[in-house]
């Protein structure tokens, strides 16, 4: 079993149609076919009752799909987490580096403006142009 499987038999069921699946899912008719044989012998059920007009689910068939929704839940929600703990990681290190880029750029702009100020002083080593600050 594999979650293109489950995807294509939740879509199946989701849109009713082998078609509006394959479409939704921008895969090919008989690859959702396929995907749901596959489930059907690696159960040894049939899950679904195709008709001309409609798709049903059979109990099994009704059983399993629950089950594909909560797995494929389960996945989203466990990408999502590591997505934004990703980005969370990122996020902190972006802050860290910006914290310690104005530190230094404190401590430069500091340092000059001291050196500036110094040498603006009265009487301080010959530079006095007369203007205040």
């Amino acid at each position: 079993m594999e979650f293109k499987q489950l995807q294509s038999f939740v879509a199946v069921v989701d849109y009713g149609s082998f078609t509006k699946a394959s479409e939704k899912l921008f895969i090919s008719q008989p690859t959702i076919s396929t995907h749901i044989r596959m489930l059907e012998d690696e159960f040894q059920s049939c899950l679904l009752v195709r008709t001309t007009k409609s798709i049903e689910l059979t109990p099994r068939g009704q059983e399993f799909y629950e089950c594909a929704v909560s797995i494929l839940s389960l996945k989203n929600h466990l990408i999502e987490s590591w997505i934004n703990e990703s980005r969370n990681v990122i996020h902190d290190s972006v802050h860290l580096s910006a914290a310690r880029a104005s530190s230094c750029l404190q401590k430069a702009v500091s340092g000059n403006l001291f050196q500036y100020l110094s040498k603006r002083q009265p009487g301080h080593s010959g530079q006095d142009s007369g203007r205040q600050l």
